[in-house]
């Protein structure tokens, strides 16, 4: 099963964060960004406690080149797959528990929620679940889904209420 990029599902009010490409980037358009210690973004990495965003574009590759995010905030919802890291496999999202904190993983290049908390790459009790997220035609069928609904901690965002 192919994964499918991050989709914010909360809010109609957005802005876009324009900054400059740190050095080296490769990130894909729906990726999760941070800022580093100069304030150029780059792709969210296991040295981040703190993201700015989703990437609205492929990075240039090129340092210092214009590069634009969608910024998350407290309250915002994502859809976004789930991924067992223990067992290096999707999972069934109804085995996350509503109300708990998951982490928030890149596998092969793709971002997932983590099932058993134990990754060692992206950002640990970063998201908190709320529900399946499928499609009405896996609803109607009962098939099994690998995607949900989760809630962005506040302490993990650097964009806050009022700015």
């Amino acid at each position: 099963m192919a994964a499918v990029k991050p989709v914010i599902v909360s809010t109609w009010r957005r802005q876009s964060y324009h900054g400059l490409e740190d050095a080296s980037q490769s990130w894909e358009a729906g990726d999760f960004l941070a800022l580093d210690a100069s304030g150029e973004m780059r792709i969210l990495d296991n040295a981040d406690s703190v993201l700015l965003g989703l990437a609205q574009a492929d990075a240039s590759g090129t340092t210092g080149e214009d590069a634009v995010a969608t910024p998350l905030f407290p309250g915002d919802i994502i859809q976004l797959d789930t991924w067992d890291v223990s067992g290096a496999v999707v999972t069934d999202a109804s085995t996350f528990i509503p109300g708990t904190k998951y982490g928030l993983v890149a596998v092969a290049g793709e971002w997932y929620a983590d099932f058993d908390k134990s990754a060692v790459t992206g950002i640990a009790d970063a998201l908190i679940f709320i529900a399946p997220q499928g499609t009405l035609k896996e609803e109607i069928a009962g098939d099994t889904v690998y995607r949900g609904l989760f809630r962005l901690v506040d302490t993990v965002l650097s964009q806050h209420v009022g700015i």
